[in-house]
């Protein structure tokens, strides 16, 4: 049977509710990732963090109508994580700063990527804090990737980083790959993509075909 959108969502949210994850959104500020945590929150079908500085957070869901419940007293909502003040980022300048040193990275320089909101995110997934991030609605592709190359590294027998978009058209599920990090990719590297991207469209329950 083809792939609905419709059931492909549903598929998805239900995938995610058996097996509940923690997620960081690292663009705080962004009314359509927060209009999303809503739903996602009244959903009830995985935890999130956001980075940002609460107040401002609370500014933006004001202005724009969005009703975020924040998690505290017991109560389910959206963690919070400033930037400016939490218990993380002394710990994750260091790592940084020693998974780096080989290409001369200061502790002085690690504290200041850390208040990049990207690397931020990051590190708390290597940290294993959370389970995954999920960005790029303004950071551009490059800027979201950069941290995980950095740090992540890729999983063994990946020699190519790539990505897909997952397209919900009408009727169907397209799975378009890669249309974002490698802009020029040879055959060696195109035949690899290929095949990360339709063991991704089979995690996402969507049956490939290559050519």
């Amino acid at each position: 049977a083809t792939m609905t959108p419709l059931r492909f969502l549903h598929n998805l949210i239900e995938k995610a509710r058996s097996d509940r994850r923690s997620i960081v959104l690292p663009e705080g500020y962004d009314p359509r990732i927060l209009r999303a945590a809503s739903i996602i929150v009244r959903r009830d079908f995985c935890d999130l963090t956001l980075i940002g500085n609460p107040e401002k957070i609370a500014e933006v869901c004001q202005r724009e109508s969005i009703d975020l419940p924040i998690a505290e007293d017991g109560k389910r909502g959206v963690t919070i994580i400033d930037l400016d003040n939490n218990d993380y980022t002394d710990d994750f300048a260091a790592t940084y700063a020693e998974l780096r040193a080989h290409k001369g990275m200061t502790l002085e320089g690690a504290q200041n990527r850390m208040m990049d909101p990207s690397y931020f995110g990051t590190m708390l997934v290597h940290k294993g804090i959370v389970d995954g991030m999920v960005s790029g609605a303004v950071n551009t592709t490059a800027n979201t990737i950069r941290p995980s190359l950095e740090f992540i590294k890729t999983r063994e027998g990946v020699k190519v980083v790539s990505s897909v978009f997952l397209m919900l058209m009408e009727d169907r599920v397209l799975v378009f790959g890669d249309c974002a990090v490698n802009p020029n990719p040879n055959s060696e590297q195109l035949a690899d993509i290929a095949k990360a991207s339709a063991e991704t469209a089979r995690q996402f329950g969507v049956d490939p075909k290559v050519a």
